[in-house]
């Protein structure tokens, strides 16, 4: 379960950039609704993870934000909103309250998903 209390600002603040992302990503494509919906799960699933404080998932989040800005820079489409973007999403994951949060030890009950 979520100690809803617990999670730090900042994570409610990159959880809902990425459901904002999310439902733009679903109102932008014309795919199958079967695909639609696989996204849906996943994003949410990702989203409940992270507010569980999963400490690999969280690493594996920073990753792909890292990796995004890198690609952003080598690439040199300049997105600027996409620059922005992936550095505002890497900010908020490695402020210390959110590192906090995902260095705490997890409660006794839940000590399977580190």
């Amino acid at each position: 379960m979520i100690d809803w209390k617990r999670v730090p600002w900042s994570l409610w603040l990159f959880c809902a950039s990425l459901l904002a992302g999310w439902v733009l990503v679903e109102l932008d494509t014309h795919g199958t609704v079967a695909a639609k919906v696989l996204f849906a799960a996943l994003m949410l699933a990702w989203i409940y993870y992270l507010l569980k404080a999963v400490w690999w998932l969280w690493v594996f989040t920073v990753a792909i934000s890292v990796l995004g800005a890198v690609l952003y820079a080598i690439t040199g489409h300049l997105d600027l909103f996409g620059v922005i973007r992936s550095l505002a999403a890497l900010v908020l994951l490695l402020l210390p309250a959110t590192r906090r949060y995902f260095a705490e030890d997890p409660p006794a009950a839940e000590a399977g998903t580190r």
